[in-house]
This record gives structure tokens, sequence and C-alpha cells, in this order.
């Protein structure tokens, strides 16, 4: 499958959109008969079951319904263990691994966390600093740092909340200011910002997240939902500043 195929296969998701639904489904099915039909040693199954899982991913986004995500995790669960470790894709496979991940994490699924930290760590270690997606895996592997300083104890992991404050620094020093999703990056900071605020009882660190999230909304496109999430965070931070004053 050359590049131009490769793409194809992508752009059956964008085109249909999950708020198509029926359309969506219809590349879903489409992107299960072209893993059915490639067999387990074909080169270009790693790649097709990675175009399943991400579009399995973008419908569970839409509709939330947990067996959708169980089967985008197993799927790409199966890309990354399908794909040579010299694969230049690899990276993006386990970056989409581990959003979908992140996703059960949210849901109360805890026990995932660990796996999750594994390929996130392994996704920023094979990607060069040079890479336009550098600064997204450092902030992916950060946030997942966040989950695991702030679950299953009363106090959080201060060594996995520092490791993830650092990560935030220095993806938003490696970006650029053109990055379309800078904005996502500072509002993830200012969320890890806020784990900080709380566990040190510092009213001034909750500061520094509400004026990054103000920050970030002045950087981000009218037509992206994010400034709501921003402005959510900003409310957030700002009660928080109030309580620890």
């Amino acid at each position: 499958m050359d590049s131009v195929q490769r793409a194809e296969a992508l752009t059956d998701f964008a085109v249909a959109g999950p708020e198509d639904a029926e359309r969506f489904h219809a590349a879903v099915e489409h992107a299960r008969e072209r893993v059915a039909g490639l067999g387990a040693r074909d080169p270009d199954r790693a790649f097709a079951l990675f175009a399943l899982g991400t579009g399995l991913r973008a419908l569970f986004s839409a509709n939330e319904e947990p067996a959708i995500l169980e089967e985008a995790v197993t799927t790409l669960r199966r890309a990354v263990r399908a794909c040579e470790r010299e694969d230049p894709d690899l990276p993006q496979y386990l970056t989409e691994f581990v959003v979908a991940l992140c996703h059960r994490v949210e849901g109360g699924k805890a026990d995932v966390i660990d796996e999750a930290l594994t390929h996130a760590r392994r996704a920023v270690e094979l990607t060069s600093a040079t890479h336009p997606q550098y600064p997204s895996r450092l902030t992916l592997l950060a946030g997942v740092l966040r989950f695991r300083a702030t679950t299953g104890s009363t106090a959080p992991d201060r060594q996995a909340l520092d490791e993830a404050l650092m990560l935030h620094r220095q993806a938003l020093e490696g970006a650029v200011d053109a990055d379309p999703v800078y904005a996502r990056y500072l509002r993830a900071y200012a969320q890890t910002l806020l784990v900080q605020a709380r566990a040190e009882g510092d009213h001034t660190i909750a500061h520094e997240a509400e004026h990054t999230c103000y920050t970030a909304m002045r950087r981000a496109h009218p037509y992206d939902p994010l400034p709501g999430l921003l402005l959510a965070t900003a409310q957030e931070a700002q009660a928080v500043r109030g309580a620890l004053m």
C-alpha cells in the first residue's frame, strides 16, 4: 500500500465524519473488510489495523459507546504489535493507541495507565526532537503522567507530577507559534498546574493556570470547541485560587 492508498484509507473517515453515522459506519465496515482481506504477515496489515482503530476511536468520541472504545483499543494494540520496530510510522500508531487508552482511563478504568505510560514514552523516544509531532507527543506523555499522579491515592504522586510539568514546558518551548494545536498544549499545561496548585495549596499556581487558559483563548480558532473547554478550566482555576487564598 503506497502513501496515496494510505491517505485514501484515512480520508474515508474524514469525508464521512462521525456525525454522519450511516456513512461513517460504512467506512468502518470497509476498513474491517480491508483488515480481513490481509494475511497475518502482510506488510500492509499494521496500517490497515491502525486505520480501522483510528476510525473506531473517532466513532467512540462521537457516540461514547463503551463497546466501540474496547474494539478501538484492541485493534490499535494489534496494529502496534503488527508494526515492525523500524517502521517510521510506529510512533504514530503508538500515539493513537495511547489516546484510546486514555479514553479508558477517563472512563474509570485506571488499570491501563501503566500500559499507556509505557507506550507514550516509547512514542516520544522514537520521535526526533525536530519532528513536528514531537511537542504533541510530549504533551500526551505529560497527560498520562497527570493521570498517574492523580489516580489510586489520596495524595498526588509528586514524581509523576513533576515530570509532567517538565514535559509540558519542554513541549511549549519546542512548539512553533504557528502550531494549530498550540492552544491545546497550553490547556493541558493548565490542567496539570491545577493538580500542582491543589497538591501544594498554592494559590499563585492556580493563578498561573488561569492566566495560561486566557493566553490559550487568544490563540484558539474561533470555530474550534476549545474556547469553551478553556473557559471551564479557567473558571475551575479561579475557584481553586479563591479557595486557597
